[in-house]
């Protein structure tokens, strides 16, 4: 056990939960394909009653939305859009903050949202009302006012910088004004368009029409200080300082990965590898490596698809003819192989142990034990409770262990460095829950029911 880590594993409630992958918010999406399987998007999990009422759960299993909503269409570190129907099936939006207090009534018949900026007071909503069209900002407070009976959003391009401004009409009669709601255009021009007319040209200016006559107006709105590019949302991109939860960097995935790796021993190999690149006849082939001792003698000859450092003097490498069926063997400095068995796969751990799963290739399986090796004694220990570990550190400093194509059942559980199982390898699916947390988290399930298993650092 790590002495600098604890694991909690909490039970989740008996919610329906539901997984729905989104890719832009304003965009169709087929509600009957959902996948029953909790989900975490921006630290909270989707979840649904007895009632068919929904909420969210933060991830500690507690309420953080109560199940009071019909549907939640999407929720970010910013808002949540929710939507219900009335007595003839017409599908009403709204839209509340990430506390679930109102920021636009669900009694809209259509909400567009505009974002991505890392000012997230630059991001917009865009609504209709009671068959009136207006622009909140995420906060709620009202840009352009729902009066307007049409509204579309155009892009200026002015001095590499791309501005957001609305162009709305009223009784016929045509505006226009910027992403602050200052006004550029009074309401009273016969037409209001930008010039050019499509986005793909970049269009510079306004132009409207009064009297008959055609008139350039430039933007003379606010500037923004430093250079910014307005898009609309193809899948909600993240502010730099959340909302639900505070986002730290240097707790990433990469991070962690890196820890991990980086603890790992580093290679004393003291020869070098070789490389060719024809065969005797001179024909061109693929890259075959060996490896030669510090005195030029060959120690693995040029006949490896690839080989790499394991451990501090130890080579794992994969014979040429075994380039499509991932058969590796590990070598110790002198070119003899440490274990008899064909290896899928070979992992250095954090605390410099070396990995090994035994497969038979043959019958295209796992055998039923693994090996972790420890090149500093020259001993083994077998490993009989699971077959494999996986290289990803999502769960880190531990690895997830597996019971793998046994009795066509695939198990999971938590082991450390050195093989020692931490949390039992009995969990029947698992996902990762590493989202906006400074733990490393992932979901797992077990008898019908899911469970977060969290490694909180100390």
């Amino acid at each position: 056990m790590n002495n600098n880590s604890e694991i909690k594993i909490i039970r989740l409630p008996d919610y329906k939960y539901i997984s729905r992958d989104i890719r832009d918010v304003n965009s169709y999406y087929d509600y009957n394909k959902e996948i029953l399987m909790p989900r975490i998007s921006f630290g909270r999990i989707l979840i649904e009653n007895e009632q068919g009422l929904q909420g969210l759960l933060d991830l500690n299993g507690q309420l953080y939305i109560p199940c009071l909503y019909d549907r939640i269409d999407l929720y970010t570190d910013r808002f949540i859009k929710i939507s219900h129907l009335d007595e003839t099936d017409k599908r009403y939006y709204g839209v509340l903050d990430v506390s679930g207090n109102n920021i636009i009534p669900c009694e809209c018949t259509e909400i567009i949202v505009y974002g991505g900026y890392k000012d997230k007071k630059m991001d917009r909503l865009i609504y209709c009302l009671n068959d009136k069209w207006g622009v909140s900002s995420i906060e709620g407070d009202t840009i352009v006012p729902a009066v307007f009976d049409k509204l579309r959003v155009c892009f200026l391009h002015v001095d590499d910088n791309e501005v957001m401004v609305f162009i709305v009409s009223r009784d016929n009669l045509w505006g226009a004004y910027d992403i602050y709601g200052d006004e550029l255009i009074s309401c009273d021009k016969d037409n209001v368009k930008c010039f050019p007319e499509q986005q793909y040209q970049k269009p510079e200016l306004l132009i409207f029409e009064a009297k008959g006559k055609k008139i350039p107006v430039t933007y003379r709105g606010h500037w923004l200080k430093d250079s910014w590019y307005q898009r609309e949302i193809n899948g909600f991109v993240a502010s730099e300082k959340p909302v639900f939860l505070e986002k730290n960097d240097n707790s990433s995935n990469d991070r962690h990965n890196e820890d991990c790796y980086k603890k790992a021993a580093s290679s004393q190999l003291p020869g070098k590898f070789t490389t060719i690149y024809y065969d005797e006849t001179g024909k061109i082939i693929r890259p075959r490596m060996g490896y030669q001792d510090e005195n030029g003698a060959t120690i693995l000859a040029n006949e490896h698809s690839f080989i790499r450092p394991a451990g501090k003097r130890l080579m794992v490498a994969q014979h040429y003819l075994n380039l499509f069926s991932d058969i590796v063997q590990l070598y110790d400095e002198t070119g003899k192989t440490i274990f008899k068995e064909e290896l899928n796969d070979v992992i250095v751990t954090n605390t410099g142990k070396i990995a090994c799963s035994p497969f038979d290739w043959e019958k295209v399986e796992y055998l039923d034990y693994m090996y972790f090796y420890d090149e500093d004694k020259n001993t083994y220990s077998k490993i009989t409770e699971y077959n494999y570990i996986s290289r990803s550190c999502l769960v880190a400093p531990y690895y997830i262990a597996m019971i793998y194509g046994l009795n066509d059942r695939t198990t999971y559980g938590l082991v450390d460095g050195d093989g020692n199982i931490v949390v039992a390898v009995e969990y029947t699916f698992f996902l990762n829950a590493n989202d906006y947390l400074t733990d490393n988290s992932i979901l797992a399930s077990k008898d019908e029911c899911w469970y977060l298993i969290r490694v909180c650092q100390k």
